[in-house]
C-alpha cells in the first residue's frame, strides 16, 4: 500500500482518491460477508412469491434451472 501512494504522490495525483476507493472496497466486503444466499428452482409465480418473502432480510436469492446442456445431452444418448 505504501508503494502505491509513493506511486500516486510521485504522479502528482491525490492521495485521497486512493483512500476513497480503499473503503469503498472495504465496505463492500463487510457488507458480502453479512449477506446470506439462497438458491431456488425457478419454477414460476411461486419461486417470485417466495423471493418476495426473503426481500426485507440479508437472505439473497438466486435461481437455478434443471434445464442445463449437461441434462440436454444425457437425454440425447
Amino acid at each position: 500500500m505504501d508503494i502505491v501512494t509513493q506511486i500516486i504522490k510521485n504522479n502528482r495525483y491525490e492521495t485521497q482518491t486512493l483512500n476513497r476507493i480503499c473503503n469503498k472496497r472495504e465496505k463492500q466486503e463487510q457488507d458480502n460477508r453479512k449477506k446470506k444466499w439462497a438458491r431456488f428452482t425457478y419454477m414460476g409465480k411461486e419461486t417470485r412469491y417466495i423471493m418476495k418473502l426473503f426481500k426485507n432480510t440479508n437472505v439473497k436469492i438466486s435461481y437455478t434451472t434443471n434445464n442445463n446442456l449437461g441434462k440436454q445431452e444425457l437425454i440425447k444418448t
